[in-house]
C-alpha cells in the first residue's frame, strides 16, 4: 500500500472511531432492549460505551437448535477418526494454523483432516499440506451447499475452528454441534462460551497447543 494511502487509512479508522464512539453510541443507547449472543460480545459493546438498560444473551440467534454432547461413544467408532473444517479460504480464518497443528499430532494415522470450503487461499493451503507432509491426510471438498454440508456433519467426529474473533459466536460451530459433534476451539471467548462442556479449547494462534487439544 502507498504511504499516502497509508495515511488516509489511519486517518479515516481515527475519524470513524470518534464517530462510533461520540455519536454513535449516543444514539444505541436510546434502544430500550440490546441482544447480544455471547457475554464477551456484550462486554467489548459496553467497554465502547453501549449502556443500555435491558440487555439480554441469547446464544442461538440464528435459530439453530443444538445437540450438545448427545453422541455417544459408540458413534465415535470411525477408524481414522474424522476431523472436520469449515469455511472460507481465507488467512483470518486460520486453516494454515490448522494444518500445521495436524503436522504435529502424535500418531497422526489415528486421524484424517477433510476440509470442506473455497477461496483465494485454497492454493497455498495445498501448498503448505504438501509442504508439511500431511497432504495424504488432508482432503478439499469444495464449497458445500447445506443439503451437502449437513450429512458432512453428521458423518464426522471432531469439529475443528482453528481461529475466530474472540468475542463472537458462530454460526457453523452451532450448525456443527447441532449434529452433536464435539468442537475444538480458541479459549477464552464467546465460542467456548457457547459450546460449554462439548468443547476442547487450545491457547489462541497456537499450534502445539491445537495439535494437543486434537490428540486429547
Amino acid at each position: 500500500i502507498p504511504p499516502e494511502k497509508k495515511l488516509w487509512r489511519k486517518l479515516w479508522i481515527k475519524l470513524r472511531y470518534l464517530i462510533e464512539s461520540k455519536f454513535g453510541t449516543w444514539l444505541a443507547n436510546a434502544i430500550e432492549i440490546g441482544t447480544f449472543h455471547t457475554p464477551t460480545l456484550q462486554k467489548r459493546y459496553n467497554d465502547f460505551g453501549l449502556h443500555i438498560k435491558y440487555q439480554l444473551i441469547n446464544p442461538d440467534l440464528a435459530g439453530i437448535s443444538t445437540k450438545i454432547g448427545t453422541r455417544t461413544e459408540e458413534e465415535f467408532s470411525h477408524s481414522p477418526i474424522r476431523l472436520a473444517a469449515a469455511g472460507r479460504f481465507i488467512p483470518t480464518k486460520g486453516f494454515d494454523l490448522l494444518l500445521k497443528a495436524f503436522s504435529l499430532v502424535p500418531n497422526r494415522n489415528r486421524f484424517s483432516l477433510t476440509l470442506a470450503g473455497e477461496g483465494p487461499d485454497e492454493k497455498r493451503l495445498r501448498k503448505l499440506a504438501k509442504e508439511w507432509g500431511v497432504d495424504q491426510e488432508v482432503k478439499f471438498t469444495g464449497w458445500l451447499t447445506h443439503d451437502k454440508l449437513f450429512p458432512f456433519f453428521a458423518s464426522s467426529d471432531i469439529f475443528v475452528m482453528p481461529r475466530w474473533r474472540p468475542e463472537l459466536s458462530s454460526v457453523v460451530l452451532m450448525e456443527a454441534m447441532s449434529h452433536g459433534l464435539v468442537a475444538v476451539i480458541p479459549k477464552g471467548g464467546g465460542l467456548e462460551w457457547a459450546g460449554g462442556d462439548a468443547v476442547v479449547g487450545f491457547d489462541f494462534d497456537n499450534p502445539e497447543s491445537l495439535a494437543k487439544a486434537i490428540d486429547s
